[in-house]
């Protein structure tokens, strides 16, 4: 389930050279894995790299950019696991 106004993103800008315009350096791309039965909570943001696993919530505004197994309870920005599911 994904509630209102969820962002998710597989790629950030590339900015490293300061003598190019941000906008010419290209984009990095990166995996992102959300498992079943999941609820991602409204104006979340799951970035590349992320994975949420099976049976995961994430409360709302939390911004996800790690790798979490199944059945977790994800809050904050950075996302941290307050419990596990059983």
């Amino acid at each position: 389930m994904i509630a209102e106004y969820v962002c998710i993103h597989d790629n950030d800008h590339v900015f490293a050279d300061a003598k190019k315009r941000i906008a010419d350096q290209g984009f990095d791309y990166g995996d992102i894995i959300i498992d079943s039965d999941c609820w991602i909570g409204a104006q979340a943001v799951v970035l590349k790299g992320a994975r949420v696993g099976h049976g995961s919530v994430i409360g709302a505004k939390a911004l996800v950019n790690k790798k979490y197994g199944p059945n977790s309870v994800l809050v904050g920005i950075p996302a941290k696991p307050i419990t596990i599911r059983s």
